[in-house]
This record gives C-alpha cells, structure tokens and sequence, in this order.
C-alpha cells in the first residue's frame, strides 16, 4: 500500500463584478447606456446571485440620473446585498492625491450608500 499526500481541496471563490470605466476609450455619455442596461438586469434578478458594482458609488448616481424611479428597486437590492457598490465614491489612485482627498472620497461615498439607505461594504481595494 503506498501513501501519498493528503487529499487537499481548493475552495475557488467567484466574485460576479464589474471594473466600470466611467470613461476610456468612449466618453462617459457613450458609456452611460451601457451602466444603466447592466443595473436594469441586475435588478431584474438576471444575474441570480450577488454581485459587485465596481468599489465606487458614483455609478449608482449615474444611473439614477437616467432612472430615478428606480430609487427604491437600487435602494432594496443595495440592502439585500443582491448588489455593492463602493465604499469610494470614484475609484482612488492612491499616487495621485493626498490623503485627506482619499478620505473625502471615501466619505462621499458612504454619503450615496446612505442616501440609498444602504451600508458600504466592509472592505475597499
């Protein structure tokens, strides 16, 4: 009888996401579309488990200004963790500005997440 190594098992964990680009090789307005079709299914429950926004909240803002009367849908899946998004409010580049600009931006977004009635989530990138 031989012996080998002890069986390992690998726990793999998917995070369903999005690095949004507000712009890049398209301009914001070019792009906008393309958020506002993403949130609408994932509200729709289409992507059937949770998933992650980017780590910035102003794409929720972004969205409302096309779909206000999604409000309290965005508010509900943001509070059901069916969605996250934040805790910054854009996303930092930590070699650009001082820390006093990374704080504001964190504060910011925790200020859209609590507008939604939502919380940040525990840990930022």
């Amino acid at each position: 009888m031989t012996t080998g190594p002890p069986e390992e098992h690998l726990l793999v964990l998917v995070v369903a996401h999005t690095h949004w680009d507000r712009e890049w090789y398209r301009t914001a307005a070019r792009f906008r579309p393309r958020l506002v079709a993403l949130i609408d299914e994932l509200l729709q429950g289409v992507a059937g488990s949770p998933f992650l926004l980017d780590g910035q909240a102003v794409v929720l803002e972004d969205y409302l200004e096309w779909r206000p009367e999604c409000a309290a849908d965005l508010s509900r899946a943001l509070r059901a963790g069916g969605l996250e998004a934040g805790p910054w409010y854009v996303l930092a580049d930590e070699l650009i500005p001082s820390g006093e600009g990374l704080v504001r931006n964190l504060l910011a977004g925790r200020r859209v997440l609590s507008a939604l009635r939502a919380a940040p989530p525990p840990v930022l990138y």
